[in-house]
Order: C-alpha cells, then structure tokens, then sequence
C-alpha cells in the first residue's frame, strides 16, 4: 500500500528556549516498509506554534503528491477515529471535534479542508484518514518537515550571522552525512523511522550545530546553530 502523509516540524526557539514559530512543512510519499520517504513535498511555515492553519497547508502539499503518485491513502495529522475526511462535510467534521475551544480554532479552516480532502479523492480515489499520531507515515512526514525545518534554521544563522536555536520533533536525534540532514526516530519499534532533508547549497559545512536536550521541554531535542564565519571571528 503506498501512502501519503504530511505534518509540521521543528520550532524556531527563543532564548527561553520556548517555542515560538513552525519552520516547516512537509508531505511525504511512502511504500513499504514505511521508514523513509521516497518523495517530499516540503514549504517554509514561519507560522505561531498554534496557528492550525497548517493543516490546510499540509493536505494541499498532500493534493500535490496525490496528483504524481497516487497513492491508496492519504493520512492527516489529526485524530479524529480514522475518519475519511472525503466522506464527510465540514459540520459532521467540526461535531466530531470533543473541544470546543478546539471546534473554534477548526471551524474557520473546516470547509476548505473537506474540499481539498475530496478533489484528492477525486484525483486518485484515496481515502483521507483522520489518523493523527498514530500513523507512522505521519510521523516519517514529522521528521522530513523537521530535517527541513533545521536546514531552514541553518540558512538563517548564516544569512543573518546570528545564533538560532531550533527545536526538534519529539523523541529524534540527528545525523549530517551524504549531503543530507536526518532526523532518526528514538521511539521504540521506530529504530528505522526517519525523514530527512537534502542540503543542495552546502549550508550545513558553513554552520555549526550541536545538538542539546531541552531543558525545559521533556522528551525533546533542540539544535544550537552557528555560522562558522562568526565563531572563528570571535573565537
């Protein structure tokens, strides 16, 4: 079964190391056994870490793949039981949400997700699943938006000469290697799980990165990112 997914990944940090602006976006396309994407979609975020306007942007990355590589089903970052979005209209949709503060925030972006959800059903006949966390296609999509997300990160210290900090998806560690970033699932049963991002400009050999647990958000990682230029100016 060949499957899409996408989510949202790595967090630009402030110096509190608080969370304050998703980076990237990413949508995948997966066969067996399900580890690694064979092709990404992948835009800039720079959206407040609760804007779920993401969403949105995640299923129309999802249309785009769906339209090149058909996939047998498509899964959203949202848990809703596994619900086909295609086959449901947006109120059905906002009446399964439990929270109404959740409701609130969904109800706006509702109509707009039902319609893309059916043009992809109309494209290649796929099922859009509410799946949220527990897909791990989701989750491969997870660490391919946040590889990119770090490399977005990355490009901005060495434009901007600054330190940035970047927070990790859940549970990941990375790896530099091939002219590659990759962020490698510490899940267990995920040993294999990973998302990467392709380092086409050479940024990564122009920074330096080291990699921290947060301190203040438990089971998470974040990057410390240095233009090699500025260290060497002030070393």
């Amino acid at each position: 079964m060949r499957i899409i997914a996408a989510d949202s990944g790595s967090a630009l940090l402030n110096s509190d190391f608080k969370a304050q602006l998703t980076l990237s976006t990413a949508a995948v396309v997966i066969d067996p056994p399900y580890t690694h994407p064979f092709a990404i979609r992948e835009q800039q975020a720079l959206k407040r870490i609760d804007d779920r306007s993401v969403i949105l942007d995640e299923l129309k990355l999802c249309l785009e793949l769906a339209r090149q590589y058909r996939p047998d089903a498509v899964h959203v970052d949202v848990t809703l039981n596994s619900l086909d979005l295609a086959s449901i209209s947006a109120e059905e949709l906002l009446k399964t949400i439990p929270s109404k503060l959740a409701r609130r925030f969904m109800e706006p972006l509702a109509p707009y997700m039902v319609e893309v959800a059916r043009e992809i059903r109309r494209t290649c006949g796929a099922p859009v699943l509410l799946v949220g966390k527990e897909s791990v296609p989701v989750r491969v999509a997870e660490l391919t938006a946040g590889a990119h997300g770090v490399l977005r990160g990355a490009r901005k210290a060495l434009n901007e000469g600054v330190k940035v900090l970047i927070g990790l998806p859940r549970a990941c560690t990375s790896k530099v290697a091939d002219g590659r970033l990759t962020l490698v699932s510490l899940l267990p049963a995920e040993e294999d799980v990973e998302g990467y991002a392709a380092d086409e400009e050479g940024v990564l050999m122009r920074v330096q990165l080291r990699e921290y647990v947060n301190p203040v958000a438990s089971g998470f990682k974040m990057i410390e990112v240095n233009p090699k230029e500025v260290e060497g100016a002030t070393g």
